[in-house]
């Protein structure tokens, strides 16, 4: 996964990658649940 540039450039990459990684955590984590509850059929 690459990153934009502009991400790269900001002098504040972790002020902006947070919401990012908090948003892809959720993401992962409600199809991690979509997938067990496959599986437990």
């Amino acid at each position: 996964m690459e990153l934009p540039r502009c991400l790269m450039s900001s002098p504040k990459p972790r002020a902006v990658l947070q919401p990012v990684s908090s948003v892809l955590a959720s993401k992962t984590r409600t199809i991690r649940r979509f997938i067990i509850s496959d599986l437990n059929k």
